[in-house]
């Protein structure tokens, strides 16, 4: 029998509200303010642009180090070019996984949308 992970399953998070206060963060913070959530759309859009940014520097040195590697030239320059590309991708790893984490807590705290027919009010 396998053993039990211990680990607590990690949520889905909806990034289409993230998506959302990227382009209008006035207007969704708006709604969470009138539903009295926790949440601040514009962090959220901020650190949800960090992370896309650090990922595509990591995308972007993954595919240069498949370049290099199935590229023409010396062995010596493309073990030296791999070790210095490793290099670099193993001191923004940490920052991805930082990024990551920040941006996934900010928009769990994001309430889903409100629908524009909903009644403004106490919700009891």
């Amino acid at each position: 029998p396998r053993a039990a992970s211990t680990a607590a399953p990690s949520a889905a998070v909806d990034l289409s509200r993230v998506k959302a206060a990227m382009e209008d963060a006035a207007a969704v913070q708006a709604d969470i303010d009138r539903r009295r959530a926790p949440g601040n759309a514009a962090e959220a859009a901020a650190l949800y642009r960090d992370l896309v940014a650090i990922q595509q520097s990591c995308d972007a040195l993954r595919a240069e180090r498949k370049r290099v590697a199935k590229g023409q030239g010396d062995r010596e320059f493309k073990v030296e070019e791999g070790k210095r590309i490793k290099a670099e991708l193993a001191e923004l790893e940490p920052a991805l996984k930082a990024a990551e984490a920040a941006a996934m807590a900010a928009a769990a705290r994001l309430p889903n949308a409100t629908h524009p027919d909903a009644p403004l009010g106490d919700e009891t």
